[in-house]
C-alpha cells in the first residue's frame, strides 16, 4: 500500500508540473485536456511554493488570454470556489488584476462572481482600492470601472462601510472626480463619515499641488490654453451655449492636443481642478460642523501655495493662520516658500498683520530672518516662470521688510518680539551662491546672444554696400525707385541699429560689476533690451532678405512671392515660441512684479 501511495503521490506531483509548465509555455491545448482528463484536481491543485492555484497562476504569469478562457471553463460548481480563492497576501483573483490594471479580465471575473468587489485582502484592502494605489496607463480606467459597479446594491454596503479608506485611495491617486462621486454617494450619511477622517483625507489633499490650479506649475502655451479651453462634454451635462463659446472651445481643446507644444491634457486637467476644489470645499463645510481641526490643513496648503485651500480656510476659520503650539504662522510659511499670493491674501485678509509678522517661532525665527535667507528650493520653483532668481529674492526682501514695523523690546523672551532691521549685508551673505549661479546664467546667455546679434550686423552692414540689382558703376541703385526696394533700405538700416544695440547691451553685461542691488533693476533691463533688440534685428534682417528674393527673382515670377513669405516666417515663429515666454516672464518680473505691485 506504502509502495502505491508513493506512486501516486509522485505522479501527482510530476503532473501539477506539467500543469505548471504548461501554463508558463501558454500551452492551452495541454491545459484543455488536463482539464478535462482532471476537471476537479486541475482548479483545486497548488501549483507553486505559494499555493496559488491555476488562475491565480495565470495572472502572476501575465497569461491574459488564458484567464479568460480559465473563466469560461470553470463549471458552475467550482466557478464560486475558485474565483473566492486566495493567494498568501489574500488576494483574490479580482485583487491581482485590479492591480495590474486589466480591466477586460477584470470584467469577465466580476460577471462570474460580482461579490468579490467587497472582499477585502490580508492589508484591508478592496480591488478598487489596489487600482488606486497602482500607476498602470490605465489605472483611472480600472478605477472608474470598479467604482461604478460598486455602487450597486449587491455590494454598495461595503463600499459604505469603507468608505474613509477608499476615498484616501482616490485622493492618494488624484483621482478627485471619482472622490467627488463617493462623496456624494448617499449624502445623508456624509455626517458619519467625516467623523471618520483620521486617515487625513484632507491633509493629503493640502498636500497635492498637482490637484490645484493655483499651485500646478504650468508653461506659457498650457496656461494660455488652460483660460480659454472648456471641460471636455463627457464630464458636463448638456447646457445652452452660444455658437461662438461652442467653437471657441472647440479651437483651444484641438489646439491642446498640438505635439509641438508638448502639452497635457489641458481640458482633462481643468476638470480635475475643478472636482477637487468642490471636494476640499464640501469637506471642510462638514468639518467645521463637526469641529474637525483645520491648522494643519491651513499650513500644508500655504506652504504647498494651494491658493484655493488657503483661502476656503481663512474665510471660515480665521484663527487656522497661527499653530499655537510652535508658535508658526502662515505668514512664515508662504515667506519660507515665497509664495507670494498666498502672502498676499494673508495680509488683506488680517488685521492683526503687524503682531503676526513679528512673531518668533520655536527656533527664535520670523519672516525676517526666513526672507533674509535663501527661499526654499521647492518654493522658488512654484513661482511661475522665475527666471531672475536674485531679482525675486531682493522683490521678497524689500516687501517684507517694508510691511514689518520696526521697535525695540527689552523682553527676549516673548514670541511676539519686535525685531531690529537686517542689513542687506547679511541678505547678501546668504544669497552668494545663488547670485554666482544668475551670474554665470547672464554671461552665457549674453556670450550667445552677442554672437547672433553680431552676425546680423556683419550681413546687415555688408548688405547695404552690395544692393540688390547692383548699380552699373552709376552709383544709383538699378532698383531704387521700386517700392520693395525701400522697404529693403529701412529694413537693413533697422537691422543693422538693432544688433549694435543688442551686442552693446549684451556686454554691459560683462562690464558690470554684479553689486547685489544690480540684480533688482540693472542686469534684469540690460537683458531685456538685449533681446528685444536681437528680437526686432531678426525681424527687420528677414524682411530685408526676402525683399532681395522678391525684387530679383519673383517680380518676374508672382507665385514665388508666396513661399518668399512663408519661409521667411519660420525663424521669427520659432523665435517667438522659443523666447517670447521667457522674455515675456522677464518683462513682467522686472516692471510689474506681483509683489512689489500690490
Amino acid at each position: 500500500m506504502k509502495a502505491v501511495d508513493t506512486d501516486c503521490h509522485a505522479y501527482y506531483y510530476h503532473w501539477k508540473k506539467h500543469l505548471y509548465q504548461a501554463l508558463k509555455d501558454g500551452k492551452w491545448e495541454i491545459i484543455d485536456r488536463m482539464i478535462h482528463d482532471h476537471p476537479d484536481e486541475a482548479f483545486k491543485a497548488k501549483l507553486n511554493k505559494n499555493g496559488d492555484k491555476l488562475l491565480l497562476c495565470a495572472i502572476n504569469e501575465r497569461k491574459w488570454w488564458l484567464v479568460i478562457r480559465l473563466v469560461k471553463k470553470i463549471t458552475a460548481e467550482h466557478l464560486a470556489e475558485s474565483l473566492a480563492e486566495t493567494d498568501d497576501f489574500g488576494n483574490t483573483a479580482l485583487h491581482l488584476a485590479a492591480n495590474i490594471g486589466r480591466v477586460e479580465e477584470a470584467k469577465k471575473i466580476v460577471g462570474a462572481k460580482k461579490e468579490l468587489l467587497k472582499y477585502p485582502n490580508r492589508d484591508k484592502f478592496l480591488p478598487i482600492q489596489l487600482a488606486a494605489r497602482r500607476e498602470p496607463a490605465n489605472a483611472y480606467k480600472m478605477t472608474s470601472y470598479l467604482f461604478e459597479v460598486s455602487k450597486e446594491d449587491e455590494t454598495s454596503s461595503e463600499l459604505r462601510k469603507n468608505f474613509p479608506r477608499v476615498m484616501l485611495s482616490l485622493v492618494t491617486a488624484g483621482f478627485y472626480d471619482l472622490a467627488l462621486d463617493l462623496f456624494k454617494y448617499k449624502e445623508d450619511e456624509k455626517g458619519d463619515r467625516i467623523r471618520d477622517l483620521e486617515l487625513d483625507i484632507l491633509e493629503k489633499m493640502a498636500s497635492d499641488p498637482g490637484g490645484f490650479k493655483s499651485s500646478c506649475r504650468l508653461n506659457f502655451w498650457e496656461s494660455l490654453i488652460y483660460s480659454y479651453s472648456s471641460i471636455p462634454s463627457k464630464h458636463i451635462s448638456r447646457t445652452k451655449h452660444s455658437t461662438y463659446a461652442v467653437y471657441k472651445a472647440k479651437f483651444w481643446n484641438v489646439l491642446a492636443q498640438v505635439p509641438m507644444l508638448n502639452i497635457e491634457d489641458i481640458p482633462a486637467l481643468k476638470w480635475k481642478h475643478q472636482c477637487a476644489l468642490q471636494l476640499f470645499e464640501s469637506l471642510c463645510k462638514i468639518a467645521d460642523e463637526t469641529g474637525y481641526p483645520l491648522e494643519k490643513t491651513f499650513l500644508l496648503g500655504a506652504q504647498n501655495g494651494i491658493e484655493e485651500i488657503v483661502r476656503t480656510i481663512i474665510d471660515s476659520y480665521p484663527t487656522a493662520i497661527k499653530n499655537e503650539g510652535r508658535h508658526w504662522t502662515a505668514f512664515h510659511v508662504a515667506v519660507m516658500y515665497r509664495h507670494v499670493k498666498i502672502f498676499k491674501m494673508l495680509y488683506e485678509k488680517n488685521i492683526r498683520n503687524g503682531q503676526y509678522l513679528r512673531m518668533l517661532n520655536e527656533k527664535e525665527k520670523s519672516v525676517l530672518d526666513f526672507v533674509e535667507e535663501a527661499g526654499h528650493q521647492a518654493g522658488i520653483g512654484t513661482d511661475s516662470g522665475v527666471v531672475f532668481k536674485m531679482q525675486r529674492e531682493l522683490q521678497w526682501f524689500m516687501k517684507v521688510t517694508e510691511l514689518v514695523k520696526f521697535k525695540k523690546s527689552p523682553k527676549k523672551e516673548n514670541p511676539e518680539l519686535d525685531l531690529p532691521e537686517i542689513p542687506l549685508v547679511s541678505f547678501e551673505e546668504h544669497h552668494a551662491d545663488m547670485a554666482a549661479k544668475d551670474k554665470e546664467w547672464m554671461t552665457g546667455m549674453a556670450n550667445a546672444s552677442s554672437v547672433a546679434a553680431s552676425l546680423i550686423a556683419t550681413v546687415a552692414f555688408a548688405a547695404a554696400f552690395l544692393v540688390p540689382g547692383g548699380n552699373h558703376s552709376t552709383g544709383i541703385p538699378n532698383f531704387s525707385n521700386e517700392g520693395f526696394f525701400k522697404v529693403f533700405a529701412i529694413s537693413d538700416a533697422l537691422a543693422l541699429f538693432f544688433s549694435i544695440t543688442s551686442v552693446l547691451s549684451f556686454l554691459s553685461i560683462y562690464t558690470s560689476r554684479y553689486k547685489v542691488r544690480d540684480y533688482l533693476f540693472d542686469l534684469p533691463i540690460r537683458v531685456i533690451v538685449g533681446l528685444i533688440s536681437l528680437f526686432f534685428s531678426l525681424i527687420c534682417l528677414v524682411m530685408a532678405f526676402s525683399c532681395t528674393l522678391f525684387l530679383v527673382f519673383a517680380k518676374k515670377n508672382v507665385l514665388l512671392l508666396t513661399p518668399i513669405i512663408t519661409l521667411s516666417c519660420i525663424p521669427v515663429v520659432l523665435y517667438v515660441i522659443l523666447q517670447l515666454p521667457s522674455l515675456v516672464t522677464m518683462i513682467r518680473s522686472t516692471f510689474y512684479s506681483d509683489i512689489t505691485h500690490w
